[in-house]
């Protein structure tokens, strides 16, 4: 059968985390880098930053980030934003998010050591912790 064999899956998500926290350049490294870097403005002088727009609490969001610039927030509204990365369109045999999360829930080492790659993100954006990385910061 064509896919990921579900018994390996802890042994790649490991080699995934490994892979990302030395910073090795592979297909899409960009989706994983830390919410915080891409805030980050470099060197020299800064703007504030007036509004975090989190993606799972997008409207809210956008309707904070309309309210700021004193835009009508018909403007977003009229967008149509969609969720054109689902599970569904992934090809088969790509393990699921839920696979995936339960293999962090039972290996509090591979959680421990994703918390600490997005450290910075738990505690600049307010996120919430998992269990096994509660008390690491």
């Amino acid at each position: 059968e064509n896919g990921v064999n579900m018994s390996a899956l802890p042994e790649l998500v490991g080699a995934f985390l490994h892979d990302t926290e030395c910073n090795y350049e592979f297909y899409a490294a960009d989706h994983f880098i830390t919410q915080s870097a891409f805030i980050h403005q470099g060197g020299g002088c800064m703007d504030k930053v007036d509004v975090v727009v989190r993606l799972e609490e997008l409207d809210d969001g956008l309707n904070e980030l309309t309210s700021q610039t004193e835009a009508d927030d018909s403007l977003w509204r009229n967008c149509s934003l969609s969720d054109d990365n689902s599970a569904d369109d992934k090809p088969g045999g790509v393990p699921s998010e839920s696979a995936i999360v339960a293999v962090l829930e039972e290996n509090d080492d591979l959680m421990q050591k994703l918390c600490l790659m997005l450290a910075q993100d738990y505690l600049c954006f307010d996120y919430d912790l998992p269990e096994a990385c509660k008390g690491m910061f």
